[in-house]
């Protein structure tokens, strides 16, 4: 870690070769006053002014930054070393590496304060954030556990944490549920930390039998919860409980994974995570994968939807021996078909209405195929606050016709009722955030055919039940056909559709480590 954050300056002063004064002794041509002169910003008000404006520059201190995702990201880092001074402090560490690691950054940015670097200052901010990363990671690693934790030991039988968790609904939100209320029930005590993504959510509060702790939310970006406490917080729990569960993608997974060493570790992935594409969102998605790839290496065990989305994801390689279990579901037979609007063919979506859905390729086909009493009804949520939400193209482009519905989010308990008003559903995602398409299984046990998008993971469902069609991802014409196909699709007198094999094997997983 020394070694990397040293070669940063090592580089930089090579680069300036002998023009580059590493302490300014006479005030040359690139600082405003000798370093020695640091020692007056205590009584004058020019160098007091000189050293603040530098070290707001240097730490991106500013109301109104140009970037706010590189903003956070910088803060965000600034706030991991405060935060790990704070546990070297708490747990009374006496070893000295970590102390003289803690210092470490503050040596790199204390003898820029004397320079005039604001027009080449990208560099120093960018060195001077990572110091600081490095250095907080490695003084959490080396304090150890505080004594309260040490004390909880297996307080919790399993502990399970998710970014998001109920009322929030997705895919991955409803696997951490289903699996954490199955445990439950079976007897164990079962702990959820997860964000507290709503301001009117409690911060405690018991669901199905399981308790539910929420970490308090510095901001949205996008959408994804920002919160500097959610790693400590899942660490510390994790190291009082026999089993830690995470669901991944999780940018804080990896250093959750190093945090709670020593607790046996289970890892669900979920899937890739896709940024925007920017060069801010390479940088995202590389710091995702390289986070999650802590954690799947440390883990006793790595469960993945499918071997199909296992082998093409982008940790392929680090996926290899994972254990592939299908995601568990509410079966949604016995429903009434309280939703439909016409005689007519029924589709149906069911989802948030985010850009990896693939709704604006779904609505074009359904208006290239249709008939006129046709009716597509689109269920989910809605919100622009989504991140990536279409609702806008959305309505634009059901503007004018009555066919297609926009039904908003569907309680629970008119779910059932949804999928019996539907003669096929449909899942025309676009992306590698889609890894499987539980809502996909839920309309198989409702007795309605699929029509699904030919890539790994979704199309796992289709081909393995035999339960519905397959069009390519982002092709209108074939999704179109696929839809004008499904109106005659015979469905087999045998659905394989069980609720409770998922669950099972999971509990057994849990069991066996």
């Amino acid at each position: 870690m020394f070694g990397t954050v040293l070669s940063l300056s090592l580089l930089h002063n090579l680069y300036y070769e002998s023009s580059f004064i590493v302490f300014s002794a006479a005030g040359s041509i690139n600082s405003d006053f000798a370093f020695t002169s640091l020692i007056r910003i205590f009584n004058d008000e020019d160098v007091r002014e000189i050293v603040f404006g530098n070290l707001r520059l240097a730490l991106y201190w500013t109301t109104q930054p140009q970037h706010w995702e590189i903003a956070i990201s910088f803060w965000s880092l600034q706030i991991l070393w405060l935060l790990a001074v704070i546990k070297a402090i708490g747990s009374k560490c006496t070893q000295p590496r970590v102390w003289f690691d803690l210092i470490f950054p503050l040596t790199y940015l204390i003898p820029l304060l004397p320079y005039r670097f604001g027009s080449y200052y990208p560099r120093h901010i960018v060195f001077i954030q990572l110091a600081f990363g490095l250095s907080a990671t490695y003084a959490i690693c080396k304090c150890g556990p505080s004594r309260r934790s040490e004390i909880n030991v297996n307080k919790f039988d399993v502990v399970i944490g998710a970014n998001y968790y109920f009322p929030h609904v997705s895919g991955l939100s409803e696997v951490a549920r289903l699996l954490a209320e199955r445990l439950a029930a079976d007897g164990l005590r079962v702990r959820v930390v997860c964000c507290r993504h709503q301001r009117d959510l409690p911060t405690f509060e018991v669901i199905g039998g399981v308790e539910v702790e929420r970490v308090p939310v510095l901001a949205m970006i996008r959408n994804g919860p920002f919160s500097p406490l959610f790693p400590f917080r899942l660490a510390s729990r994790a190291r009082q409980a026999r089993v830690v569960n995470m669901h991944l993608p999780m940018l804080e997974s990896g250093l959750v994974s190093l945090l709670a060493r020593g607790t046996t570790s289970v890892v669900t992935y979920q899937c890739d995570f896709v940024g925007p594409r920017s060069f801010i969102g390479r940088i995202i998605e590389r710091t995702m994968d390289f986070s999650n790839r802590i954690a799947i290496v440390r883990a006793t065990r790595v469960v993945v939807s499918s071997r199909d989305y296992a082998v093409q994801s982008r940790l392929a390689k680090y996926l290899v021996n994972a254990t592939p279990i299908a995601p568990p579901f509410v079966n949604r037979a016995r429903g009434v078909p309280t939703f439909r609007r016409s005689d007519g063919f029924h589709y149906g979506f069911l989802g948030r209405m985010t850009v990896e859905k693939g709704l604006v390729y779904l609505i074009r086909a359904f208006q290239q195929c249709a008939q006129p009493n046709d009716q597509l009804l689109i269920g989910g949520e809605n919100s622009k606050k989504l991140g990536e939400s279409v609702i806008n193209e959305v309505q634009a482009l059901i503007a004018g016709d009555p066919r297609i519905s926009v039904l908003g989010f569907i309680e629970e308990e008119r779910m059932s009722d949804f999928y019996a008003s539907l003669d096929a559903f449909v899942f025309p995602s676009i992306n590698s955030l889609e890894a499987f398409g539980i809502v996909q299984m839920e309309a198989l046990s409702a007795g309605v055919p699929v029509v699904a998008s030919n890539i790994p993971g979704v199309r796992t469902i289709v081909l393995e039940t035999g339960c519905g069609l397959l069009a390519e991802m982002g092709d209108v014409s074939d999704l179109a056909r696929a839809m004008n196909e499904i109106r005659h699709f015979e469905m087999p007198t045998t659905i394989p559709a069980t609720t409770g094999t998922s669950l099972d094997v999971y509990v057994d997983l849990f069991r066996s480590v």
